[in-house]
């Protein structure tokens, strides 16, 4: 185990994170051996931690514990460690590297992880706007009108749970000409992906 020695007057105590060198008189300097404390390992509880990913993410520290152990025999949960990829993930990253650091120590520990391709699962149809100010799809015409789609907004939706918004020249909708009494749906068409809104068509 490292020592240190330290030549002190004056005090009664020092204490060095996790030992303590105890001064008995405030005379001469005396000189006392003192443990020089050092990071042994960090492990990882990772229980509660997220492994599953989607390219583009970041890792998500939530969760995770990490524990350093000392030479002294002491222990602690730390907060202040590194990451590595700390940025986006690719889908070649298949772990990501914990490091801690303390009194020019370093510790690593590793965390497996998978990271899924985002994929494109259909389109979704809603009103205009936002929370509650959003405007309903209208679904209600006349014989003779035509689909309002400045009332629609077609959402891509994805694997991770994400969505984008289609802009109105991407997709297309049928019937697009004018409704007659027969026609009970609109039917959107974005890439291969379709889905439909209700409609009602009465009389003028």
């Amino acid at each position: 185990m490292k020592k240190r020695k330290f030549a002190i007057a004056g005090l009664s105590s020092l204490l060095i994170f996790g030992s303590v060198a105890t001064m008995t008189a405030c005379g001469p300097s005396k000189t006392m051996p003192v443990e020089v404390v050092t990071l042994e390992k960090i492990e990882l509880d990772s229980s509660s931690a997220k492994t599953q990913y989607y390219e583009g993410d970041s890792f998500d520290r939530t969760g995770l514990l990490v524990k350093a152990f000392f030479s002294d025999g002491g222990e602690s949960f730390v907060g202040n460690y590194s990451v590595s990829p700390d940025g986006a993930l690719a889908l070649t990253d298949t772990k990501v590297t914990i490091s801690y650091t303390f009194e020019e120590v370093t510790k690593t520990a590793e965390l497996p992880i998978t990271v899924a391709k985002v994929e494109e699962t259909g389109i979704r149809l809603d009103g205009v706007g936002s929370g509650r100010r959003k405007t309903p799809i209208k679904t209600e015409y006349k014989v003779g009108e035509t689909f309002d789609k400045t009332t629609m907004t077609v959402y891509l939706t994805h694997n991770n749970g994400k969505e984008t918004v289609v802009d109105a020249d991407q997709y297309t909708y049928s019937p697009a000409g004018a409704l007659a009494l027969t026609d009970t749906k609109i039917t959107v068409t974005y890439k291969t992906w379709t889905a439909e809104v209700k409609i009602t068509v009465t009389e003028a």
